[in-house]
């Protein structure tokens, strides 16, 4: 929930282009919440491949 959650905070601070800027114009608050939803998702896929449930 917390990275779905993040992915959707991401892409409207993309969309609306709120913050400061980094390379080529993207917004640094919607990169930061992308690349946090990406790291809870692989963790959260890593953890469920290793518990040998799937």
């Amino acid at each position: 929930m917390v990275a779905l959650g993040l992915f959707i905070a991401g892409s409207l601070l993309m969309q609306h282009s709120l913050g400061p800027r980094i390379w080529r114009g993207l917004p640094l608050l919607a990169v930061l919440a992308y690349a946090l939803a990406l790291w809870f998702t692989w963790r959260l896929a890593r953890g469920i491949s290793r518990s040998g449930r799937l």
